[in-house]
């Protein structure tokens, strides 16, 4: 198993958390230190969005390039689905004006984009699945602030006594 980061930071944490079970290389994910079709599996979950969205193509495509022959990419995002109603609507609003994302720092493709770009790299979309994610607006108030305190109020009403979810 690799794990591969390019912050050093993230890095050191995660050697910090595992023993000798990942080998931890810090790379950029549109420059991995593999060969062509030398990795079976790549599992992706949840990074590709903090990437600048220019690169997320050449990431994917660097990706697809160092799988084998039937290999597997895997990617686990969130964002990608339109808003089915009120609420969901008005949790995908508090997202756009979250700091990275409104700094171009981020972002969240849509199942189309996602879609095409893998096809662009050359791979095939099997299966798509949209997990409903726990939502925190606790991480939520921390980023926005006191400004949106009342969308944050009509979110926590529109949810009542369910969880809230992203996906």
């Amino acid at each position: 198993y690799y794990g591969i980061d390019l912050a050093d930071n993230f890095i050191r944490l995660a050697k910090e958390r595992l023993t000798n079970t990942a080998a931890l290389i810090q790379a950029s994910a549109s420059h991995l230190p593999f060969r062509a079709g030398s990795i079976h599996i790549v599992l992706e979950m949840n990074a590709i969005h903090h990437f600048p969205r220019r690169i997320i193509p050449d990431a994917v495509t660097e990706i697809a390039d160092v799988l084998k022959q039937g290999g597997r990419f895997i990617s686990v995002e969130d964002w990608g689905t339109p808003p089915e109603d009120d609420r969901e609507s008005l949790v995908y609003e508090l997202q756009r004006q979250r700091p990275l994302v409104r700094a171009g720092l981020e972002y969240h493709p849509s199942d189309e984009e996602w879609i095409a770009t893998f096809k662009n790299a050359g791979l095939v979309v099997k299966r798509m699945e949209h997990i409903p994610r726990p939502l925190n607006f606790q991480r939520l108030w921390e980023m926005l602030g006191p400004e949106a305190e009342g969308k944050l109020a009509r979110l926590w009403e529109l949810w009542g006594h369910e969880t809230p979810t992203t996906k």
